[in-house]
Order: structure tokens, then C-alpha cells, then sequence
């Protein structure tokens, strides 16, 4: 859906997230496993150099876009996983 695109980040505190999809299509998450967590910041770095250099914690905010399959060519593992309406009716 137009504007429902969320930016490669950390959680607050390096913590577990967790999402509820209340209504509309399926969502698409993609993540990156903790021991993948330096190959990601070094693929991150590269693709947005100017970026990480004004702000090196950057990925704490969340404005940084990657297309995914990037992270495939360092090696890095990048899941993904569709996410369903979840229905209480």
C-alpha cells in the first residue's frame, strides 16, 4: 500500500518487536538475524556512506531505505515473512 514501506532500524534498547496487523492486505517483514548483525551494518554503511558519516548511530532512528536483496550479495542473511490479518470474529 502507498506509504506503508518502514525503514531498516534497531528497536528501542536492541529489543524484540512485535506487530498487529488489524485490517487490510498482508504485511511483508524482512529482518536480519543478531549474528548477521555486523555484515548488515557494514552493507548499511556502504550504501548510505554520507548518511553514517554526519550520524554513525543512524540505524537507532528510523530513516534509513535498503532495497533487501543488497544484504545478499555481502552474504548477510536477510529473512522475510508475510504477515496475515489476523481475524478475533
Amino acid at each position: 500500500m502507498k506509504y506503508s514501506t518502514f525503514c531498516w532500524h534497531y528497536e528501542d534498547l536492541m529489543l524484540y518487536s512485535i506487530n498487529y496487523n488489524h485490517w487490510g492486505k498482508p504485511k511483508l517483514w524482512y529482518g536480519v538475524p543478531e549474528d548477521n548483525r555486523e555484515r548488515f551494518e557494514k552493507a548499511a554503511k556502504q550504501k548510505n556512506f554520507l548518511l553514517f558519516k554526519k550520524d554513525p548511530n543512524i540505524l537507532h532512528d528510523i530513516n534509513t531505505m535498503i532495497y533487501p536483496p543488497t544484504y545478499n550479495s555481502i552474504r548477510s542473511k536477510v529473512y522475510k515473512t508475510l504477515q496475515s490479518l489476523v481475524s478475533t470474529f
